[in-house]
């Protein structure tokens, strides 16, 4: 296992029921690369990657953490171009002006949003999101949500109608005519909460990050090692260079 290109743990032995484990410090809120590699020469093979601290005990590292670089290979492509084949859209929010960001919605209310990663330092008020995907969305379940309509989008593929009351560690509560005002799990109930409609703005730059995060820059200079955007919404941000995808410039703008 590799984190950031560092080698942490190398063991070629395979045992059966073997922890293999090393200590590192990481900083919450923050990216890291990892890379495993598991071989095995016999059937029924079993591979977990876990983690703790004094503040988390032992478990499964879950996968609202764990952000793929490229899609995964299926076993089958050919014959199987279904729902596997499918790209879901990850975590994250959508902002009013079509731009996507991936990531954790820490805790957000009426008023304002905090999230995790790239964008923790940067403050979005909600009146800017147009939607806050707690799960991976796949385009089967995003096109359950009507147009127009406020509410919370479950797992099961129902739409409840609501005003967005906030999100506060798992729980997504949502005022509503039928149900009054009600809490539900983010990790297992909620796919998505719509609060408005987006409208994709006519901005000069989309820039792709590796995250899959999707901006909208009005203009773009580098600087020092990062990208410095400025965003109608999020203002000016410093995107690190080696979190960039791609560029595409989509009209005539100037850029220093």
């Amino acid at each position: 296992m590799w984190i950031d290109g560092k080698l942490l743990i190398d063991r070629s032995d395979q045992t059966w029921l073997g922890e293999s484990k090393e200590s590192l410090s990481l900083a919450a809120g923050e990216k890291y690369r990892l890379r495993l590699e598991t071989r095995s020469s016999g059937g029924g093979a079993v591979a977990r990657l876990m983690w703790s601290s004094p503040s988390v005990p032992k478990a499964t590292i879950p996968s609202t953490h764990l952000f793929p670089s490229t899609p995964a290979p299926t076993a089958t492509p050919a014959l199987n171009p279904s729902a596997e084949a499918i790209e879901k859209t990850p975590p994250g929010i959508i902002l009013r002006s079509g731009a996507f960001i991936a990531c954790t919605v820490e805790k957000a209310t009426e008023t304002s949003i905090r999230v995790s990663g790239l964008f923790k330092n940067n403050p979005i008020t909600t009146v800017n999101v147009a939607r806050i995907l707690c799960q991976a969305l796949s385009p089967a379940m995003a096109a359950r949500m009507v147009p127009g309509r406020k509410g919370v989008l479950l797992a099961k593929g129902d739409f409840v109608d609501g005003e967005f009351r906030g999100l506060d560690g798992d729980q997504v509560k949502v005022s509503s005519v039928l149900f009054g005002l009600r809490s539900y799990d983010a990790r297992k109930e909620v796919l998505a909460v719509a609060l408005r409609e987006a409208s994709a703005t006519a901005a000069p730059y989309e820039i792709r990050l590796r995250d899959r995060s999707v901006l909208q820059a009005v203009t773009i200079a580098f600087e020092r090692g990062a990208l410095v955007i400025r965003d109608s919404i999020l203002g000016t941000l410093r995107v690190p260079v080696g979190e960039l995808a791609a560029i595409e410039l989509r009209a005539s703008a100037p850029a220093r």
